[in-house]
């Protein structure tokens, strides 16, 4: 038994270390761009610039999202079913 929550605890750890790295990673990345666009430092910055553009990418993930849990969700009636048959017999 001690060595099941010994395994299970460890599983844990690395996904909290891995989880905590990969966000520290992408804050420090995020501080790449200049804070100050007047400062002679930061090179040629156009604070009016073109935004981002968030509608293509961001509607393939909301479709790939809504398609992954459709099928996860028929997987599982299926599953719920095919236990309910066998029960039944």
């Amino acid at each position: 038994m001690r060595s099941i929550k010994k395994i299970q605890t460890g599983s844990f750890l690395r996904k909290a270390i891995f989880t905590f790295l990969l966000i520290s990673g992408t804050t420090i990345v995020s501080f790449g761009q200049c804070p100050d666009p007047n400062n002679p430092d930061c090179g040629d910055v156009d604070p009016g610039g073109p935004g981002v553009p968030l509608d293509g990418g961001v509607s393939l993930l909301i479709a790939g999202g809504i398609s992954y849990v459709a099928i996860k969700m028929r997987k599982q009636q299926l599953k719920k079913k095919a236990t309910e048959q066998s029960v039944e017999k």
